[in-house]
């Protein structure tokens, strides 16, 4: 328990971190199917190749502003190198198995929907003011 106080043990944590979120490649791109292919989608290629680089890139590009941000506040030299490395090795990973959990996904089963839907048509009622796209998307946008 005291190893996570040790800076000597910090770099193998990272990387560990970094190799255990890369593996769950396969489940992100299997989900990832499922649901496209719930909603109509038949290209599973499609689904493995955003799995495979969206999370990782906003996940980078959230990771860059921070050391930015930490650079123009502290002076703190950041490795650019090890970064772009560490970035490569979570690609080298992630991406086949985003692959391989997107195709699986798609060749299993149907997905259906557990409820049924009713064939007659119902009115949505209208909506009080405070219930309006234009309040609520910049108020909990805000939050």
């Amino acid at each position: 328990m005291l190893f996570f106080v040790f800076e000597n043990f910090r770099p193998f944590y990272y990387y560990a971190g970094m190799i255990v979120l890369a593996m769950m490649g396969y489940f992100n791109g299997f989900v990832t199917a499922r649901t496209l292919k719930y909603f109509g989608t038949t290209d599973w290629v499609f689904s493995a190749a955003t799995s495979s680089l969206v999370f990782p890139t906003w996940l980078y590009a959230t990771v860059a502003i921070a050391d930015i941000v930490e650079w123009i506040d502290d002076g703190y030299v950041v490795r650019v190198g090890a970064g772009i490395g560490f970035g490569f090795l979570w690609l080298a990973i992630n991406t086949p198995l985003c692959f391989l959990g997107a195709y699986k996904g798609y060749v299993s089963g149907n997905v259906r929907s557990s409820r049924a839907i009713g064939k007659i048509k119902k009115t949505i009622p209208e909506q009080p003011w405070y219930m309006n796209q234009a309040i609520v998307v910049p108020l909990f946008g805000a939050l």
